[in-house]
């Protein structure tokens, strides 16, 4: 007779304060749904460890506050009120009443379509693929059009832009690596000093005394440990943290954020 699954082995320190509480939510809630004796959970050590994740929480919003983030954001609503205009503004022109106007329209069309939409994806992704359009905008022909369509102002304000951009972007990360990182380090510890207790009860309980409650707490934990490793690979493949033999570059620990829902609770 076959054993029944054990949980997988997760490391949950390269994950972010934000997707490290987005993970442990998660199980709160199927500890939550398993009741704690069920699972053999000690109810006070949950109360603690919910009130732990409750501190995790506003240090991540304290963290989110920062002047240099509402900074980030204004700036980014600047480029991207620059590139709709941009790219609308060629669109446009295509039915412009004078010849000129329109050949010039017509011959940004298709650089155009390589940009659209550039706006809405992830903040790191956008400022490379802007670094990528301005590069394009300094090619002759293309310098060229955009002049005859009273665009180059535009594009001149959008490197300016997307540069004090990157610029603030970096100097964040590094006064983010001069902060002391106890606070969250601290409460972090206490909530993984409570997971592992868990993990060893319930895996050890679905040995021993399985039941519908423990075999179902592992399978959904399972299925979000999978989850959250398969969004944190693809995290790292978009910033080409990854090689190709899918071994990992060397990156500071938590770092990774994500709005991603997993469907373990399902």
């Amino acid at each position: 007779m076959a054993l029944p699954k054990g949980i997988q082995v997760f490391g949950p320190s390269k994950l972010s304060n934000a997707a490290y509480g987005e993970f442990m939510k998660v199980v709160a809630r199927l500890i939550t749904r398993g009741t704690c004796e069920k699972l053999g959970v000690d109810a006070a050590a949950f109360t603690g460890f919910q009130s732990h994740l409750a501190r995790l929480v506003e240090i991540t919003k304290e963290l989110r506050q920062q002047k240099e983030t509402l900074e980030l954001n204004d700036l980014d609503r600047e480029r991207d009120g620059l590139l709709v205009y941009l790219l609308w503004k060629i669109a446009l022109e295509k039915s412009s009443p004078k010849q000129a106007t329109r050949e010039a329209a017509e011959a940004l069309t298709l650089r155009r379509k390589q940009y659209l939409g550039i706006q809405d994806k992830p903040n790191r992704e956008e400022t490379f693929l802007i670094d990528g359009l301005i590069a394009d905008a300094e090619k002759a022909e293309i310098k060229a059009a955009l002049q005859a369509l009273g665009l180059k102002e535009t594009v001149d304000k959008l490197k300016t832009v997307n540069a004090s951009y990157s610029e603030k972007m970096f100097a964040r990360s590094e006064a983010n690596l001069a902060q002391n990182p106890l606070p969250a380090k601290a409460v972090r510890k206490d909530i993984d000093a409570f997971y592992n207790e868990v993990v060893r009860k319930v895996d050890a309980m679905n040995v021993l005394t399985p039941s519908v409650e423990t075999n179902a707490f592992v399978l959904s934990l399972n299925k979000l440990i999978k989850d959250t490793n398969d969004a944190w690979k693809l995290h790292k493949v978009q910033l080409g943290m990854w090689t190709e033999e899918g071994g990992r570059e060397d990156e500071e620990e938590g770092t990774w954020t994500t709005g991603e829902k997993s469907d373990a609770e399902a």
